[in-house]
């Protein structure tokens, strides 16, 4: 959405040759060429418009008539990808998903840059779209832009554990780590005040001890979730607790240090 309201608010630039030129108002000249050649055309620049203004006729119009729905589309250079299926499932339109699926979407299109569909179906909890990439092909440990898999994704995500389990019947590495910041499955659940995926972890061997590259472990990531809290919340405080007991009782070797919990 990001996209259309920077191309929108700034005016759609000139047309040459089929190609968008991207309007010189919105580049930043300190990391864009305004030279660079544009990376989509404007088909596809039309199709991503009606997939964002939900426009189903607009799009089966542009698909019916040769084009491909298997793109990469990015504004600047510095920007990360979208795709048309990724982009209709992150808008929650399932109606524009089955669309391009019917026009030959591919399931695990632009997961090598980081774009893959199955991510956001997962930050979406949309458990149907979810089963129906696994199905078509996804790959169940593609890694976002972020360096997150899709069940890592669900653990910080989610609130129960559907979709969790769901991916690792698939085949998810329960054990995966975020690419950057070393994050494992059990510290984001504890981070999200899952209890429910927190002891599902601790069943399938996800180490409770384990260190991020902050050097901060699941128990100090029960607090992260009561951060953004203006007001006293009980039943999350409660839940908090509960799991930094049973994280706790995992950990016994650890020494002990002083957590957020303790100064909020």
């Amino acid at each position: 959405m990001l996209l259309f309201f920077l191309l929108f608010t700034s005016g759609l630039g000139a047309l040459t040759q089929d190609v968008y030129s991207i309007p010189s108002e919105i580049l930043d000249s300190k990391q864009t060429d305004p030279a660079a050649k544009p990376e989509f055309t404007r088909d596809q620049f039309l199709l991503m418009r009606a997939i964002w203004d939900q426009d189903l006729d607009a799009a089966e119009h542009l698909l019916h008539n040769g084009l491909s729905p298997n793109f990469l589309f990015r504004l600047h250079p510095e920007d990360t990808f979208a795709t048309p299926l990724g982009e209709s499932i992150a808008d929650g339109n399932s109606q524009m998903a089955t669309l391009c699926f019917k026009y030959g979407a591919q399931a695990d299109f632009g997961e090598k840059e980081g774009a893959g569909a199955l991510g956001r179906a997962v930050w979406n909890n949309d458990e149907a779209m979810v089963k129906e990439l696994l199905k078509r092909g996804a790959t169940v440990d593609a890694r976002d832009d972020e360096g997150y898999t899709p069940l890592l994704v669900a653990s910080y995500q989610t609130r129960d554990v559907k979709i969790i389990k769901l991916l690792i019947v698939a085949g998810a590495d329960v054990k995966a780590t975020s690419s950057k910041s070393q994050r494992t499955a059990i510290m984001l659940a504890a981070s999200n005040l899952n209890l429910e995926a927190v002891k599902l972890f601790l069943d399938f061997g996800v180490d409770p001890c384990a260190k991020d590259s902050s050097g901060e472990t699941a128990i100090d990531a029960a607090d992260w979730g009561l951060l953004t809290k203006q007001e006293k919340d009980t039943a999350k405080e409660q839940v908090r607790d509960t799991i930094v007991k049973l994280l706790q009782s995992r950990c016994v070797h650890l020494e002990k240090s002083v957590h957020l919990s303790s100064k909020l």
